[in-house]
Order: structure tokens, then C-alpha cells, then sequence
């Protein structure tokens, strides 16, 4: 399931209007009203969250509409008025004070008979912080602040001998994190949030705060985790030019999802994952990968981000000395031998085609963009030139980032590799390939 999250598309007088105000960015520095989002958890009752929003000064809002979707969410009540309008609520706060009260549950299984992406067991519990929050689409009154920007805050109230992780910055001064959302006007939570009686090992990493929260039953080991991180994060930070102020990794056992999945500034691993896969790729720098790039996928444009991220999985452990040649190329012969083939690549959206087939493609590129540059130029360019872009990558872009890097047209590679879906003719000798220096930079 998608992440519910509290995502706001702000309303003017009109379309006209409420397009201009989404993209127009937030006045930094000047907040015309607060907003402090508070989640309780009871001891008895710890697969229920209470959430209350407390909003001050906020002249400038309307309306808001809670998007309900399921019924994780109940039990609503608050200051002004409610309308319910099937799956979603209409609540008109009225200014200038407001507050607004109701309960999450919190355990929800990511597929059908599958492991919980959200879940509370007696002495922690693993989620998303958005997933406490229903969409909401919220109405502004330009007449009255042209420019409206909140000063947000999350504060938890924990049973006793809990604590919080989140990614989100700790003011001291407030007890609270602070809630900011570059280019909106109304801040919401993000990131994983592990809460509960929890192990914490940290490290400054690349000028980032590295946070690793693990739960009794795990067998990840949160030193190995950041040691690979450490060796990483250079080499991401020069694909993506940036790294985020902080990063947390959270990990727990089952009933959780046995995978990875990421979130802003964040990411969550299974407990019994490994640090690399019988393939050779690496969990971690996977999702490591999705968390650092500052571009998502267009809907045809699966196959790139998650190709690219299960090939530098590969390719780092390769440039760390973390892979012998040797491995590196049994990695490529399993990825080679379990992809899917003969299928539209950027139509399916199965494990076999973005986990197997589509890095193998990611290699085989790289391969051709350091031939026709005689070595000067790599993949690496065009991850580069991606993330200079940010947005969503459809296929087109990947292509046309490839061309600028290469100097050449890589459009029939694309036909019969990509659209034909033809397995890559064998790179050999693919363990002398696998020692090469990386391109120059």
C-alpha cells in the first residue's frame, strides 16, 4: 500500500489560483501560523495512536478535506464543524485557534497475507509517521496572507522507558521535532518512526548523522550497517551532490515486511535481511540508493530507478573492495540468469525484471557509455545529470541523459534492449570489466 500521507495541494478562489499557490514557493522565515501535531500511545492500548493537531493563528485557512481511506482512522472530533462526504471529511477549524482530535490504528499489512508495513507489538512499534496522518487537502484564503508558511512541530506522549527515532530534527528547546517541508505552506511528518524500548547506534557520516534503531529479535547488526555506510556515502554524495542532515535505519523482525522500503530521509530493512544477498547486491545500499536520489519514478520509469539502485548495490561494494572481481562477476551471471527477458522492460513491474533484468541493463550500459567516451565518461554522468534534474525519470529521460553523456544516440541499444526486452549480448571478460577504475570525474 501506498503511504498515507498528509499531503496538501492548497486551494485558492479558483484552479487558476490553486495551481499558482502550489507552485509557488514558501516565504522562508516568516510564519504566519502554527501547527503542533501530537501523538500519544497508551501502554494498554499501543496499537491505537491519538493524534491531535493544536493550530494557532490560522485566519488564513478555510477548510480542510480528510481523505479516509480504509478505516484506520475514527473516532474524529474538534473545534468548528464536520462534514462527512463518504470517505472524506470536510472540517471547517474556524480561526484563529483550533484543534482537531481522533485515532490511528496502527498495525496494516502491506499485501494480502503478507508482513505488516505499520505494526505495534508490546514494547514497540514500527511505522511510518505519515501513515498517522490522513491525506487532507486544505483551503486557503490568500485574500487574508498572501504568503501563508506554518511553523509545525511533532511531539510524541510515550508509556514510560519509550522512546522516539524519527529523521526529522529535535529542537531541545521545545522537546519536539520540527516539521518542515521545503516549497509548501502547510508542513506535515515524514519518515520512518520507530518508537518503544529500542537499541540506537549512530555515527557523523559525510557531515550526516547516521542513526541505526533496531528491536530485540533482529540479527542485523548495527555496526556493520554503518561501516558500509561509511564507505558509501562518498560515493553516493558525488552521484547526487547532497546529502540530508540526517538518516535513520530502522530495523525489526516479524510479523514485519522481510524487505526493504524506503522513506524520506529514511528507510526501513527486515531484521534477518542480510548485508549482501546470495546475488551479491546489498539491501542496505538499495535503499540507501531510493533515499538519497533526489528524482522518483515516472509511471514508465520503474525499471530506472530501480535498476540503478540494485546495480550501484553491486557496483559499490565493487569500488569499496567489498567484491573481489570474481564476485562481482557472479553477481552480473545471476542477474543475467534470473531476469526476465523478451517482455517490455518499462511495462512489468515484477521483481524479476527490476531486481534481475533491468541492473544487469545498467551495467551493459555503463559498458557502452565507456567505450564510445574511450573511458572519459560512465554511467555515473548520467546518474548525475538525473539528479541535477530531480523530478520524476520516465524512460525518455534516462535516455536523453544517457545521449549527453555518451555523445550518441543510444536509442537502438533502448529498442532492442529495453522495449524488445533482448538480454544484453555477454560482456566479456566481465571479471576483467569489473576491475577497471571508475570513469574520471
Amino acid at each position: 500500500m501506498a503511504c498515507v500521507a498528509l499531503l496538501l495541494s492548497l486551494a485558492g478562489p479558483g484552479a487558476q489560483a490553486r495551481k499558482k499557490a502550489e507552485a509557488e514557493p514558501a516565504t522562508q522565515g516568516r510564519e504566519t501560523y502554527s501547527v503542533l501535531f501530537t501523538v500519544q500511545i497508551d501502554r494498554d492500548h499501543n496499537s491505537i495512536a491519538r493524534v491531535r493537531w493544536d493550530l494557532s493563528g490560522i485566519d488564513e485557512i478555510g477548510y480542510m478535506r480528510l481523505k479516509l481511506e480504509g478505516d484506520r482512522y475514527r473516532s474524529f472530533s474538534g473545534t468548528g464543524s464536520f462534514e462527512r462526504r463518504g470517505e472524506e471529511l470536510v472540517w471547517t477549524p474556524r480561526a484563529p485557534y483550533a484543534h482537531l482530535a481522533y485515532s490511528v490504528s496502527i498495525d496494516h499489512r502491506r499485501a494480502e497475507g503478507k508482513g505488516f508495513d505499520s505494526y505495534a507489538s508490546e514494547d514497540w512499534i514500527l511505522t511510518r509517521t505519515d501513515d498517522l496522518f490522513p491525506d487532507v487537502t486544505v483551503d486557503l484564503r490568500r485574500e487574508i496572507e498572501p504568503n501563508p508558511e506554518a511553523r509545525a512541530r511533532l511531539a510524541f506522549k510515550l508509556p514510560e522507558g519509550w522512546r522516539a527515532l524519527s529523521p526529522l530534527p529535535f529542537e531541545k528547546k521545545s522537546g519536539a521535532f520540527i516539521v518542515e517541508m521545503p516549497q509548501k505552506y502547510f508542513d506535515r511528518p515524514w519518515g520512518w518512526l520507530l518508537l518503544g524500548r529500542v537499541a540506537v547506534s549512530s555515527a557523523t557520516i559525510e557531515g550526516c548523522r547516521v542513526t541505526v534503531g533496531t528491536v530485540p529479535g533482529v540479527k542485523l547488526k548495527p555496526e556493520r550497517v554503518l561501516r558500509l555506510v561509511r564507505g558509501a556515502l562518498p560515493i553516493m554524495r558525488r552521484l547526487f551532490r547532497t546529502v540530508p542532515p540526517k538518516i535513520l535505519i530502522v530495523s525489526g523482525p516479524d510479523p514485519m515486511w522481510r524487505g526493504g522500503l524506503s522513506g524520506e530521509s529514511s528507510f526501513f530493512l527486515h531484521g534477518d535481511r542480510p548485508l549482501r544477498t546470495p546475488d551479491k547486491t546489498s539491501p542496505v545500499l538499495h535503499e540507501l540508493f531510493h533515499v538519497l536520489a533526489p528524482f522518483r519514478p515516472a509511471p514508465d520509469g520503474h525499471w530506472v530507478t530501480e535498476g540503478l539502485a540494485e546495480y550501484y548495490s553491486l557496483e559499490i561494494q565493487r569500488r569499496l573492495g567489498r567484491l573481489t572481481p570474481e564476485g562481482f562477476a557472479r553477481g552480473l551471471s545471476r542477474l543475467r540468469q534470473y531476469g526476465r527477458w523478451n517482455v517490455d522492460i518499462t511495462k512489468a513491474h515484477d521483481l524479476a525484471v527490476t531486481n534481475n533484468s533491468a541492473p544487469l541493463l545498467m551495467y551493459a550500459l555503463d559498458e557502452k557509455v565507456r567505450s564510445l567516451t574511450k573511458g572519459e565518461r560512465s554511467l555515473d554522468d548520467a546518474v548525475v545529470y538525473l539528479a541535477s534534474q530531480g523530478g520524476r525519470v520516465a524512460t525518455a529521460d534516462f535516455l536523453r541523459a544517457l545521449n549527453r553523456t555518451a555523445g550518441k544516440n543510444l536509442a537502438e541499444f533502448f529498442t532492442r534492449h529495453v522495449f524488445r526486452g533482448k538480454p544484453p549480448p555477454d560482456l566479456e571478460p566481465i571479471a576483467a570489466a569489473s576491475s577497471r577504475k571508475s570513469a574520471k570525474r
